[in-house]
């Protein structure tokens, strides 16, 4: 597991044992969306509420790049 950013309450991780497509995890508290890379969406939820995945969204999409370039480098 790598964080690959925090931000606003949420730690966003790849998982080196991961599938593609590339993606996050995000979670806040005992919350977690998984948000797709390229293009950025929504996987999942389990128990975030709908401005938090917002929030996350919004944050993967100003780290897309930095977050891709992680993604890439985990799964060589």
């Amino acid at each position: 597991m790598t964080t690959a950013h925090r931000e606003s309450g949420f730690t966003f991780r790849i998982w080196s044992n991961d599938h593609e497509p590339a993606h996050v995890h995000a979670r806040k508290g005992g919350d977690a969306v998984v948000i797709n890379l390229s293009p950025v969406s929504v996987k999942s939820i389990k128990g975030m509420k709908p401005a938090d995945v917002a929030r996350a969204v919004e944050i993967v999409e100003a780290n897309r790049n930095k977050m891709l370039k992680i993604w890439r480098d985990t799964h060589e």
